[in-house]
């Protein structure tokens, strides 16, 4: 019989490290709580998109953002205030929505009762930095909850709320900045791998079949279908009018190509995933609806 140090060895190997110590609690680890940790926000937002949905974090943020729905102006100061009273955060003096953490920032971007009818707001008090909001409501009702900590459940954006986020963040910046637009192109091509290849090949098998079990193009309809899921009224009007303006489209084609510009003929498979997506919004293909979100909290899990 092998020594008993060889066996835990290899069982150690063999089992998930999370259930080996629960199994044989050696020892307790006790952390502080995330108020007392803020260095380490960052890395739970890769965390995230690594244990919630499955995917490959492929660009390095310095920052991290985080959408807040307010009645006013002044309920959006109270919160910043609690959080550099409470934390290590300080004020970024030259931007009024930015917090600076310790070497990264945190951009905390309100919505809801500071909004426009027109879906943008204006940050006081000159109120000449506009920024686009629209979609903000719809990622928030579409959004997972999901326990970060005993006692700490935050909403986390959904796969399809992100892309709208992504999309009219690009129309609001897209003149300066692509990152948006490739961020897009990386969700767009991973949809499959984010827990929905198995709908492509059961409930959703239809849409493979219209696009003749090519399952890259299957899926970016799926998410356009997903997308169509959760939008409003007029969200869907704002985004049709995205879809539809032939020069905006294809600059958000070469914006996205940018994401695989050492491929052969990047553009064109870049533009037929975008057409893909929008007969998805379109909704020209039936296809079942998105899967229900859960109002009770999800626990990320640890590969």
């Amino acid at each position: 019989m092998p020594p008993p140090t060889a066996i835990l060895r290899r069982q150690f190997r063999r089992e998930p490290f999370a259930d080996l110590f629960y199994r044989l609690n050696v020892f307790p680890i006790t952390l502080p709580p995330l108020r007392a940790r803020t260095e380490e926000i960052p890395l739970l937002t890769r965390f995230l998109l690594t244990h919630v949905f499955d995917l490959t974090v492929h660009r390095a943020t310095r920052g991290v953002d985080f959408a807040v729905a307010v009645k006013d102006w002044d309920q959006f100061e109270a919160i910043k205030t609690r959080l550099v009273e409470n934390s290590r955060f300080v004020r970024d003096k030259a931007m009024t929505h930015r917090l600076l953490g310790t070497g990264y920032p945190v951009d905390i971007i309100p919505f809801g009762g500071v909004e426009t009818p027109d879906k943008t707001i204006a940050w006081p008090p000159e109120l000449t930095s506009v920024i686009d909001v629209t979609g903000y409501d719809d990622a928030l009702a579409a959004a997972h909850n999901v326990q970060v900590e005993p006692g700490l459940v935050v909403c986390v954006v959904s796969l399809p709320g992100l892309v709208l986020l992504k999309l009219f963040a690009w129309v609001d910046r897209g003149h300066e900045n692509s990152k948006d637009a490739t961020d897009f192109a990386i969700l767009i091509r991973s949809y499959a791998d984010a827990g929905n290849r198995d709908r492509l090949y059961g409930d959703a098998i239809n849409v493979m079949e219209a696009v003749d079990y090519r399952e890259d193009l299957a899926a970016a309809r799926l998410l356009g279908l997903d997308v169509a899921g959760i939008m409003t009224e007029p969200t869907r009007i704002h985004l049709t009018k995205l879809l539809e303006d032939g020069k905006a489209r294809e600059r958000l084609t070469t914006h996205m190509s940018r994401e695989w510009s050492g491929t052969d003929d990047a553009d064109s498979e870049t533009e037929v995933l975008l057409e893909q997506f929008a007969i998805g919004v379109e909704g020209r293909w039936s296809s079942p609806p998105p899967p229900h979100v859960s109002s009770e909290p999800r626990t990320p899990r640890l590969r």
